[in-house]
């Protein structure tokens, strides 16, 4: 979470689920800081990249008619590129309640804001909505697993998620920078060294994406051989 704050708007920003933690807060939970926040005159700046990973009995979006007309000073963005895979399109949508505030970014955005590939990328999307649900549902399925299994490694304290990556402490006899640099000296295996991350002074904390099923296993079997 960040909080920013100058003359003429103070806003608080979230990452939901978060990242690096995967942390998830519910709708409701959005909604009892947005009123909290409407008192404090703060605005609410809300990153869903990441939701379409959530669990299917639990994934919902931000970004409806009646949630963001009740709640004006809320402001939804998310990028298609990462769940969908396409970085390269440069795609994102940014939704409110707030007229207002909509009307002003529609007069900044420029006129052509979207590249050739990220239009037709856009056109046939629909075409495979279902095959993107289903596949959404199958990292959220590896997740758990992945979780189950990773839970079992003595020198990592793992976080549950709803990202497609998961937080974890390295305990003795390692550190994050100690684990991540053998990993890929040995192994070629790349993992995230969270110690240049604020909150994370001890140089104690790793992301590990959640990956296919053989990559993990992969991983799993690597991290079973260090213990």
């Amino acid at each position: 979470m960040k909080f920013f704050s100058n003359k003429k708007i103070s806003c608080i920003c979230l990452v939901n689920p978060d990242n690096p933690s995967g942390n998830l807060l519910t709708v409701k939970e959005v909604e009892e800081l947005s009123l909290w926040a409407s008192r404090q005159s703060i605005k609410i700046l809300i990153d869903e990249s990441f939701a379409d990973f959530e669990d299917r009995d639990i994934r919902k979006t931000l970004i409806t008619p009646e949630l963001l007309a009740e709640h004006p000073n809320l402001y939804v963005i998310k990028s298609i590129g990462k769940s969908f895979g396409v970085p390269g399109c440069r795609l994102g949508v940014l939704a409110s309640g707030d007229e207002e505030f909509i009307a002003f970014a529609k007069k900044k955005v420029a006129i052509w804001n979207i590249n050739p590939f990220g239009e037709v990328f856009m056109e046939i999307m629909p075409r495979y909505r279902a095959d993107y649900e289903k596949g959404c549902d199958s990292i959220a399925a590896e997740r758990n697993r992945f979780f189950a299994e990773l839970s079992k490694i003595g020198f990592l304290k793992v976080f549950p998620s709803q990202a497609n990556y998961f937080l974890a402490r390295v305990k003795p006899p390692f550190d994050a920078t100690s684990l991540t640099n053998l990993l890929w000296d040995n192994y070629k295996i790349l993992l995230k060294d969270c110690s240049n991350k604020k909150g994370f002074p001890d140089s104690s904390y790793v992301r590990i994406t959640v990956r296919d099923r053989d990559d993990n296993d992969m991983f799993l079997r690597t991290l079973g051989s260090l213990a």
